[in-house]
């Protein structure tokens, strides 16, 4: 039997029930179901009657969002939520320039950035010096001199 049959029929008997022309017995021999499951069926068509007759809600003219529109008011809110992130930034931005520790250096265009003093070391290699030069500032930054350890030298071995 098809579905839409087998609900047809147990609405039938539902009501038929509801309205007395079919004991409870009958009705669950109609339907071929344990008394239990036509009690919770006639609870279902309850229930399903009572929010068919709710009034229900009427399409509002103009309130129909075409694709466009929508994604229009979602870039939107994606707009504002980025102008958020952007101005926080900025605020940490600021709030890290200020502390201490950070100078100011120009660039070669003249634009003034600030740097940290870490990163301002005097023996680093600038770019404008010659290639004849650069081989022994090199070395002079990995030689084996360190914080933290003296500059050992290794004699030759004389043999006996």
């Amino acid at each position: 039997m098809e579905e839409r049959e087998l609900a047809y029929k147990r609405a039938q008997a539902v009501m038929e029930y509801w309205m007395g022309r079919l004991s409870k017995a009958e009705a669950v021999k109609l339907l071929d179901v344990k008394t239990i499951r036509f009690w919770q069926m006639s609870q279902q068509a309850i229930v399903g009657m009572t929010v068919g007759l709710l009034n229900q809600p009427r399409f509002r003219k103009g309130v129909a969002y075409t694709n466009e529109q929508l994604e229009k008011k979602q870039l939107g809110a994606k707009i504002i939520e980025l102008e958020k992130v952007v101005a926080t930034q900025s605020q940490l931005i600021e709030i890290l320039k200020s502390m201490p520790g950070c100078g100011g250096v120009t660039t070669k265009d003249g634009n003034k950035k600030r740097v940290s003093a870490g990163a301002q070391k005097k023996d680093w290699p600038k770019s404008d010096q010659s290639p004849a030069r650069q081989p022994k500032i090199i070395e002079s930054l990995t030689s084996s001199k360190h914080a933290n350890a003296s500059v050992v030298e290794e004699k030759p071995r004389e043999e006996n």
